[in-house]
């Protein structure tokens, strides 16, 4: 799967090669079930909160809700992606999971 988006900032890997459980987030007892829902989701790719919603059918707040807690904790990361075909108003904000080194 390719993506045509230009990102500002550091690349991040939006695909995942192989199912290896290696590749699956570590969840902690401390995640609620929808930061575990949010973190599977996002082990597929990186997404903007709209994608999330069409999938999930959770409301928007209660999303960006679980993304904030995740984002805190160092998990997942939010940056603007920059389209060619959107050249005016706000960038599209996408969320991905941090990869580890």
């Amino acid at each position: 799967m390719t993506s045509n988006l230009v990102m500002t900032g550091r690349m991040i890997k939006t695909t995942i090669e192989s199912t290896n459980m290696a590749e699956k987030p570590v969840l902690e007892k401390s995640h609620s079930k929808l930061e575990i829902t949010l973190l599977e989701l996002l082990a597929g790719g990186a997404m903007t909160r709209d994608q999330m919603v069409a999938k999930l059918g959770i409301p928007r707040t209660t999303i960006y809700d679980g993304l904030r807690s995740l984002i805190q904790r160092n998990e997942v990361m939010k940056y603007p992606v920059h389209t060619h075909e959107r050249v005016r108003g706000r960038p599209k904000v996408v969320f991905a999971l941090i990869e580890e080194d």
